[in-house]
């Protein structure tokens, strides 16, 4: 039955028509997800160098892209949704969340519909590219692991990591049929554009041989192989090798392996693309030294006032202490291992995207209220008041606070990411509220504002504020 089956799929996937741009062109880019680091990364397949085209991942496992090869869908494992990514603008959008575990993912030639596969519920599911709904196709499958459709898009093929089988999904009804079993754990999975078989990872790199029916070994030599992808021509899959975070090239005729690119962390899924419509990620912050950390990568931090994010920084292009407590933007490829760590290739000025404040101000306990903030990068130091919310008007340019008490002036800065403030023994009268407020000092931005109301008015003390 099985062998009858093969041949079935073997004549449905010969009468099929080309894929619709790998076919026909030659790869130039490949975009692999890091598991580890929570990273999208292109990887110039000419030279090597990687670029990072989205951070904050949760696990992303399995990517793809559509048609136009601008926008990456990732199945992000740990979070249980797909993502959509753009390339260009980096922006990451949830298609649909709430899924089990989605660890690959394929979408269909017009872009319309991504097949992922689940792998905790043991589920093959449609997803609707433009509404997120999501449908069921086959259920009960062992640790679906990673899921490619045949080329006429009749058939998914999935490796199932829990029962060591590779197996036909028909799209139409949802039957399934075991191709090939006793592989171990199957992992990443590719159709071959030559119509001869399916490629799969296993610990190795295997190809189901439509034409004869069996499984046949390409190459062993790779280290905890997990995503695949094959060229256009058939002739060359790019593999993802977890164990050793490298992106090699495997002849499909001779089981050569060559190193594409090496550095990258814990790569998952791999995707090909021929004229892809990207850009480096960008960050934006400023520039200090990096203290001592359990990550010894980068020189120096660049932390973004505005959002709190923040990235290790190296460069063998520039002498970063000549930016210190500059406001930049920075491009270039990341080189770390155990963290993300950008060598910076290009630095330009650009001012805050906000206008520079303590934020995320804490008031801890009751009687004795302690005040704590996450701390400004490149801050001289602080000063925290408190006032009564009695107290509060709004006046013709501002917010007028009223009369309030300084709790501490010039309170030196620190390297903590969360700055204690000090203290307060005064407790308000009944029926009274009091209010807690910080700036910060220090260059490039000389004294920040307390903050502003919710329509723009600056909020300023009319007395008893700490001296500038």
């Amino acid at each position: 039955m099985r062998a009858f089956t093969g041949m079935v799929l073997a004549a449905g996937l010969l009468a099929g028509t080309a894929g619709p741009l790998l076919a026909q062109c030659t790869p130039t880019v490949a975009f692999v997800t890091d598991a580890g680091q929570g990273r999208l990364l292109a990887v110039d397949l000419a030279t090597g160098a990687s670029v990072p085209v989205a951070f904050g991942l949760n696990v992303p496992m399995g990517v793809d892209l559509d048609p136009t090869e601008s926008i990456a869908y990732v199945a992000d494992w740990q979070g249980g949704r797909l993502l959509a990514i753009d390339l260009t603008t980096h922006a990451v959008k949830t298609v649909a969340s709430g899924l089990s575990n989605p660890a690959d993912v394929d979408v269909n030639a017009a872009g319309t519909i991504a097949y992922v596969v689940q792998q905790t519920s043991g589920t093959l599911s449609a997803v609707s590219l433009s509404s997120g709904a999501v449908s069921t196709v086959a259920t009960g499958l062992s640790g679906p692991a990673g899921v490619a459709l045949n080329t006429r898009e009749t058939f998914a093929f999935v490796t199932e990591n829990g029962g060591g089988v590779l197996s036909a999904i028909n799209l139409g009804t949802g039957s399934r049929v075991v191709e090939a079993s006793g592989l171990g754990h199957p992992l990443g999975v590719a159709n071959d554009p030559l119509n001869n078989g399916i490629y799969f990872t296993k610990g190795d790199l295997s190809m189901y041989d439509f034409r004869i029916f069996m499984t046949r070994l390409i190459t062993a030599n790779l280290t905890a192989p997990e995503g695949v992808a094959v060229d256009g021509s058939g002739l060359t899959a790019y593999v993802a090798e977890r164990g050793s975070g490298e992106l090699s090239s495997v002849g499909l005729q001779t089981g050569a392996v060559t190193l594409v690119a090496p550095g990258l962390g814990s790569p998952s899924g791999v995707a090909l693309a021929c004229h892809p419509t990207y850009a480096p990620l960008v960050f934006r912050g400023r520039v200090e030294r990096a203290a001592a950390s359990t990550c010894l990568e980068g020189t120096h931090l660049l932390s973004d006032p505005c959002t709190g994010s923040s990235v290790l920084l190296s460069s063998t292009r520039f002498n970063l202490d000549s930016y210190l407590c500059s406001d930049v933007v920075v491009s270039g490829p990341d080189i770390g291992v155990e963290c993300p760590d950008i060598d910076v290739q290009s630095i330009d000025p650009s001012p805050p995207s906000c206008t520079i404040m303590v934020r995320e101000l804490l008031v801890l306990g009751g009687a004795d209220a302690q005040m704590q903030w996450t701390r400004v990068p490149c801050a001289f130091s602080y000063d925290a008041i408190r006032g009564n919310v009695a107290g509060l008007a709004q006046a013709p340019t501002g917010i007028d606070l009223g009369q309030v008490t300084c709790l501490g002036n010039d309170l030196p800065a620190s390297d903590l990411p969360i700055y204690d403030g000090p203290h307060d023994p005064e407790t308000p009268s009944p029926g009274q509220a009091f209010f807690y407020l910080a700036r910060v000092n220090g260059s490039p931005f000389l004294v920040s504002p307390y903050g502003f109301s919710s329509d723009n008015l600056e909020e300023l003390p009319s007395s008893g504020d700490c001296p500038r």
